[in-house]
């Protein structure tokens, strides 16, 4: 993770203090999160594993395959300790992107807060106390805003998905 100083960069940039008690008051997914692979209609589950690293909240990482071989969506959900530690996360997980910066995406209808690159093709946000980062993996890239909904869905405890 990064230093502080770098820490209040991101803060500033990402305008934190706007959004730093943004949340839920309950209703989203305490259980760990496990997908069964029919949660994103278009996309097949192909590759699932549950990581603990240190230094960061364990996450469940997902790789699907959309229509075509070169179109690839990689999914990470990270379960923080609470929605206050999953912001933190968040603006962490922000500042690790190289490129566009990615930008508010309050219209995207996903997470208590979210951001996305210019149409979509990255999305980053929060939801109680998970941070989802989606991204494409292919040489086909794709807006992902529909697939950050339908997850935000099942970390809300929406339909589908198993719960272990």
């Amino acid at each position: 993770m990064q230093q502080s100083s770098y820490l209040e960069v991101l803060k500033e940039r990402y305008r934190f203090d706007e959004w730093k008690e943004a949340g839920t008051a309950g209703g989203e997914r305490m259980d760990p999160l496990t997908f069964s692979g029919d949660e994103f209609p278009g996309w097949r589950l192909t590759r699932q594993a549950r990581r603990e690293p240190s230094g960061h909240p364990p996450f469940v990482r997902t790789i699907w395959q959309g229509s075509s071989p070169d179109n690839i969506l990689g999914i990470d959900v990270f379960e923080c300790a609470s929605p206050a530690e999953a912001r933190e996360y968040l603006l962490h997980r922000l500042g690790e992107f190289q490129g566009p910066t990615l930008e508010r995406a309050d219209s995207l209808g996903a997470g208590d807060i979210a951001f996305a690159t210019p149409g979509e093709t990255v999305v980053v946000f929060s939801r109680g106390r998970n941070v989802a980062v989606l991204h494409n993996g292919g040489r086909r890239v794709e807006s992902l805003g529909g697939v950050a909904s339908a997850l935000d869905r099942l970390l809300r405890g929406g339909d589908r998905g198993e719960r272990r």
